[in-house]
């Protein structure tokens, strides 16, 4: 298993990561929308906390697997991230 101890120390002022993380909601943005304004998915993740959860435990390269893959927030930050995904979703897009 990988663990970035020295990644998230760098993304927090040089400090050491707490265990409690606090991220608003998706909004603006960021917040997918149909053409009506209406949210594509009910339980989009912040882009912020896919991205520190990928930073702790991937390393550039690595594989992202996200079984219930909904919005496909998960993807875009591995991909931004240089990792590669591979995403299930039973639901039609």
């Amino acid at each position: 298993y990988t663990f970035n101890y020295e990644a998230l120390k760098a993304s927090n002022d040089d400090l050491q990561m707490r265990s409690d993380w606090l991220f608003p909601i998706c909004t603006g943005g960021e917040r997918l929308k149909d053409d009506n304004g209406n949210k594509l998915h009910p339980t989009q993740k912040p882009e912020a906390l896919l991205a520190r959860i990928m930073m702790a435990s991937t390393k550039p390269g690595d594989v992202v697997l996200d079984p219930f893959f909904g919005s496909g927030t998960t993807g875009a930050v591995a991909k931004r991230l240089g990792r590669h995904f591979v995403g299930i979703e039973r639901e039609q897009a």
